[in-house]
């Protein structure tokens, strides 16, 4: 069934049918959470001239929206459409503000979101998509960036049980009942005195396209612990519970690091960087300026990867003029290469029943643990609903969260990873497998 917008879902009446997929639009992205919609129309009775509102639509009760992209270049494809709205109303759903466009003939709104997206996508695909505009927006900085890959080859498939999916869903719906009894949540002293230490580190600024893609530690952090509290049966965050939250977002400014350390912020520039990596011996200005086509500013982009450690300028004999030859930098080099892949989060990183679940499930998968641990944190979160939060001078931070799994290629098992997660979640919440 194709839903509104081009939101594709599930004919399952729990919490499955609120795990949707095709984000292409705001309006599509308001729908599946919409309030009631009313109008003022005439009365119908004879003679009246008097006015009534009425419901033209009944809204959807369940505010909570989970969705998975496993192809989120098309979002971002979207994005840069004109006129679509997508972006800020993303922006806008992480922080659980109201929603609404302001097109004329578009009456959805919501008051109350509780969405969270979890995204797949390539190196390569968010390196070429990604533009200026969105890293520096804080549209991309309200995703946890994870880089994942194969963790390792099973020919035969892993052999995790029905009994063993059974107790890991039984844990979850525990949890889950036990949270969406939770509303203000707080730390306790010892938490409050390891959050000021990393306070400092988390908000500390950063400059480039890598500070914009992680301004936004704090918040993830926090988050990240209220849910390793919440699977943990506290109203109050721990000092573990702050510990594995801060952890798991390390693991994120890694991966941070890993994808966009020689990334310039200049879609040409970085365009180019790929073609010198890409093509033994480097380019010569001739061809940089084939790439980039013959009224682009050539001269400009290689001083930006120059400036940036990322290319160098070499002069070579030729039986005419001597010519210029670009070639890149190990620093460009090292990034395209496995030997550059970020350190794997320590493991208090796997707190608690989260941890427990990947530690069941890893020997039996290809996935990368990070990918099973980051998605089912942010499934739970989303099933909790709109109930415990924290807040920070006037903001209230809830459970929803975003996270974007990068893989080096097409072939990392994301897909895999949330294969199991699903299906985790689904079982927790009544829902057939």
């Amino acid at each position: 069934m194709t839903a509104p917008l081009h939101l594709v879902r599930d004919d399952n009446p729990t919490f499955a049918d609120r795990i949707v997929s095709g984000l292409s639009s705001a309006e599509g992205l308001i729908w599946e959470v919409r309030d009631p919609i009313e109008r003022w129309e005439k009365s119908k009775e004879k003679g009246s001239t008097e006015y009534q509102l009425v419901i033209t639509d009944p809204g959807v009760d369940d505010k909570r929206l989970l969705v998975v992209e496993n192809e989120f270049a098309s979002p971002l494809k979207a994005i840069e459409r004109q006129g679509n709205k997508l972006s800020p109303v993303v922006r806008e759903a992480y922080d659980g503000r109201p929603l609404r466009t302001l097109v004329k003939h578009d009456q959805a709104k919501c008051g109350q979101p509780h969405i969270s997206i979890i995204g797949h996508i390539t190196e390569e695909e968010l390196r070429r998509l990604l533009t200026q505009t969105e890293a520096a927006n804080g549209f991309l900085n309200r995703f946890l960036l994870l880089s994942v890959r194969q963790s390792k080859r099973l020919p035969h498939g892993g052999t995790l049980s029905d009994e063993q999916f059974d107790l890991m869903a039984r844990a979850t719906a525990q949890a889950l009942t036990f949270a969406q009894g939770v509303a203000e949540m707080g730390r306790d002293g010892p938490a409050n005195d390891l959050w000021e230490v990393c306070y400092e580190r988390l908000t500390a600024e950063r400059p480039g396209l890598l500070g914009a893609a992680t301004s936004r530690a704090e918040a993830h952090a926090l988050r990240l612990s209220m849910l390793f509290a919440l699977l943990d049966h506290s109203t109050v965050i721990k000092a573990d519970h702050v510990l594995a939250g801060v952890k798991v977002w390390q693991y994120a400014d890694r991966s941070a690091h890993h994808l966009f350390r020689t990334a310039t912020g200049d879609r040409r520039a970085d365009e180019v960087g790929r073609e010198l990596v890409a093509v033994p011996g480097g380019l010569t200005k001739t061809q940089v300026r084939d790439i980039l086509g013959r009224n682009r500013p050539t001269e400009t982009v290689i001083d930006l990867l120059v400036q940036n450690g990322l290319a160098h300028i070499v002069a070579e004999c030729t039986e005419g003029r001597p010519a210029q030859r670009v070639l890149p930098t190990e620093t460009l080099m090292s990034s395209m290469s496995y030997d550059d892949w970020p350190d794997p989060p320590q493991q208090t990183a796997y707190y608690g029943l989260a941890g427990e679940i990947v530690r069941e499930i890893e020997p039996h998968t290809e996935s990368d643990p990070v990918a099973i641990l980051v998605q089912y944190l942010v499934a739970f979160g989303t099933a909790v609903g709109r109930g415990p939060y924290v807040r920070v001078e006037s903001d209230r931070h809830y459970t929803n969260e975003f996270a974007l799994l990068v893989g080096k290629t097409s072939r990392s098992r994301k897909g895999t990873s949330w294969g199991h997660v699903r299906r985790i979640i689904t079982l927790a919440t009544g829902g057939q497998p």
